[in-house]
């Protein structure tokens, strides 16, 4: 039988040979073949925990084409951001970026597909951010269909 010795400790358990301890965080990103988009923090940048909703606090932020509604607790711990794009078409995204207070680094980034509601002429989105240390967060609308350009907002939330 064979022994292995683990190690325990910001990696969890793992063989104690089988990773670099020693260079971890230093490690370049994995670049994909693939076109995602993708947004690849530093250490400094990471928020350290989950929200797990105990949201209290909610804003609205509306303009010509677009209206969101973001909730979160007391501590910028931000739960989830509804956006409303006031056209129903289909080749629409929401990009949805969170901001560190203070400093105000890009600390949360995700790309959110819409539900088109004919009867209302509109698209409604809703994105899970469940991230804490986000001072401020922004919502807009890309037209996915021709090159990803900017089709409404940005509207933004204070937290």
């Amino acid at each position: 039988m064979k022994r292995v010795r683990y190690a325990i400790g910001v990696m969890g358990m793992a063989p104690a040979l089988a990773l670099p301890f020693n260079n971890w965080a230093g490690t370049a990103a994995h670049v994909s073949g693939k076109s995602a988009k993708r947004v690849t923090l530093t250490a400094e940048q990471a928020p350290a925990t989950l929200c797990h909703h105990q949201a209290d606090h909610s804003a609205r932020a509306s303009g010509p084409n677009l209206a969101i509604y973001a909730d979160w607790d007391n501590a910028g711990c931000v739960w989830q951001v509804q956006g409303k794009y006031k056209h129903a078409l289909s080749d629409r995204n929401m990009l949805v970026n969170g901001y560190s207070e203070p400093g105000g680094r890009l600390i949360y980034q995700s790309i959110t597909n819409g539900y088109i509601h004919h009867s209302h002429n509109s698209v409604s989105f809703l994105d899970t951010v469940d991230t804490a240390g986000i001072g401020r967060i922004c919502a807009k609308i890309d037209v996915i269909s021709s090159g990803s350009h900017l089709a409404a907002g940005p509207q933004c939330v204070n937290t």
